[in-house]
């Protein structure tokens, strides 16, 4: 994930430093609010020692916890703006209700990314809509 990540930046004409990509999802697995043994922190970690600096969020993590646990701060899906790239990590139910014209407003510009980790979106449609899309 997290180079499929890097890549799509690259693709993007982007440097590392300067994308602005969240990580939707944190828990260990969909629609559980369980932390223990998240696949995903190691994605935040390889993303970080590649340059990438990612906002996290999860609706179903408790943000306390998430925190104390492992030194990441949550931030609220609400609030995400300007991306450049959207990492969906977990299958939640938040994630999967998402229409794409929601997603489009997440973004800074018609350059965009989307790493669809779990498949929830429709790939030739994503594509149609203009995005770098990946999903496994």
């Amino acid at each position: 994930m997290a180079l499929r990540t890097s890549e799509r930046v690259e693709q993007l004409g982007l440097t590392p430093s300067s994308a602005h990509v969240a990580v939707a999802g944190f828990t260990f697995k969909e629609d559980v609010a369980d932390i223990r043994n998240t696949g995903v922190m190691e994605v935040i970690e390889h993303l970080r020692a590649l340059g990438i600096h990612p906002v996290v969020t999860d609706p179903q993590a408790d943000p306390a916890l998430v925190r104390r646990e492992y030194g990441i701060e949550l931030t609220s899906f609400d609030l995400l703006q300007d991306l450049d790239v959207l990492v969906i990590a977990v299958r939640h139910r938040e994630y999967r209700q998402l229409a794409p014209e929601q997603l489009d407003l997440l973004f800074r510009c018609e350059k965009r990314a989307l790493i669809d980790v779990k498949g929830i979106f429709d790939q030739e449609e994503m594509q149609r809509r203009g995005y770098l899309y990946w999903r496994m």
